[in-house]
């Protein structure tokens, strides 16, 4: 696979992985997709490594980082196999929902300055 298909295929799975979570999470569905090596390493390279991309979507990388953060909201918040419902007990949620807290200030303050697409996404 030579460089230019290589990088066709990573822009069209980033863009998958972020339509997906986008849609489990404003309907309040579970991700049926887990983070994998492009997701994670697309979101933490350096801006020089991943340029191409950011002329394609210059917004793409923050969406990504985002969207994984809703993937580890979802997956912390609402898949506990303890309970029937699937959601963690009212003393284990509280704790967590204080760490997610502190982590989407971190998170907005690592992505500003936002542009409009950017602001719809981080608040949906």
């Amino acid at each position: 696979m030579d460089e230019d298909e290589q990088r066709e295929r990573i822009l069209v799975w980033v863009q998958c992985f972020s339509i997906h979570q986008n849609q489990a999470s404003s309907l309040g569905l579970p991700s049926s997709l887990s983070e994998d090596w492009v997701t994670s390493t697309f979101s933490h390279a350096r801006a020089e490594c991943w340029s191409w991309i950011r002329s394609v979507n210059p917004d793409l990388p923050r969406i990504l980082t985002i969207q994984r953060f809703v993937l580890r909201l979802s997956t912390v918040m609402g898949q506990c196999a303890g309970s029937t419902s699937g959601q963690n007990d009212a003393l284990a949620g509280h704790a967590l929902l204080s760490l997610l807290g502190k982590e989407l200030a971190e998170l907005e303050n690592n992505i500003s300055p936002m542009s409009l697409i950017l602001s719809a996404h981080f608040l949906k």
